[in-house]
């Protein structure tokens, strides 16, 4: 199979219920929590929240946290499926069991990934930059020696070389992202999303279907920044905008999972 944006919006629809729950998904994941956070910073305007006003910032937290995690329990779960399944795409329950409890899971193991990649990824880029930095010195020296070249050119040129390596370095990071992540909607397991060895070996052997991948990210991107900034010019439209929202992360999971069955990720996870 290719990677389409196309069949990553419309395999949605594949689920005969999903409607009502994207519905339900956006009131859960952005109206409730905004409605609560609304009504608690009126309160505190008023003055009619004083002395309890950190309790009630816990009370607010904890709730906007629970129904994170329960939203992401059911975004997880049902990309977990689908990646394992040859079955057309159907969406978890909401009144499935340990669908918090896999929430938990996916974002502790999200916040282990985030920190442990940032200290690989950011050594990686400051010993990149380091050697930018230094290799940019030496060639400003010799225009400078030998061209008596305008200090100011040197700097342009400096930062254009700068940006494209940068562009370069980020879109590289992209491929381990998306392939980190479609090991983990995989398994579900933070060995998979942390596991840079077998990233490396994935990306390596599948050169065109990740950068196929990064291709249809960037179309995704700019669509869904095209959708909310038309959607945010009117009434509708803003009511509209957390069920897009929400139907957006399975839209970009779903380019993912299709990336993992292009490339029969099961053999690298063996």
């Amino acid at each position: 199979m290719s990677i389409s944006l196309g069949n990553a919006i419309s395999s949605i629809k594949e689920e005969p219920k999903w409607i009502s729950k994207c519905v339900i998904g956006a009131l859960i994941g952005y109206v409730i929590p905004f409605v609560i956070g609304a009504i608690q910073g009126f309160l505190e305007a008023t003055s009619v929240l004083t002395e309890g006003s950190l309790v009630c910032q816990i009370i607010v937290f904890t709730i906007s946290l629970i129904l994170g995690l329960y939203m992401s329990g059911f975004i997880y779960t049902t990309m977990n499926r689908v990646v394992n399944s040859s079955e057309p795409f159907k969406m978890a329950e909401w009144n499935e069991k340990n669908l918090l409890l896999t929430g938990l899971k996916v974002t502790l193991s999200c916040i282990g990934w985030i920190l442990l990649t940032s200290l690989v990824f950011g050594l990686c880029f400051l010993i990149i930059f380091l050697g930018i930095a230094i290799v940019n010195a030496l060639i400003s020296a010799l225009f400078n020696m030998f061209l008596n070249t305008d200090l100011q050119i040197i700097t342009i040129f400096s930062g254009l070389i700068c940006c494209v390596l940068g562009i370069i370095y980020g879109l590289y990071l992209a491929q381990f992202i998306n392939t980190a992540f479609a090991c983990f909607l995989k398994t579900l397991r933070f060995k998979d999303l942390i596991a840079y060895k077998k990233h490396f070996r994935i990306i390596n052997e599948n050169k065109h279907a990740s950068w196929t991948l990064i291709g249809k990210n960037i179309l995704f991107s700019l669509a869904i920044f095209g959708i909310v900034l038309a959607l945010s010019v009117t009434i509708i439209g803003i009511v509209l905008l957390p069920f897009v929202c929400f139907a957006g992360y399975f839209v970009s999971l779903n380019l993912i999972a299709q990336y993992a069955k292009e490339i029969e990720i099961d053999k690298y996870l063996n």
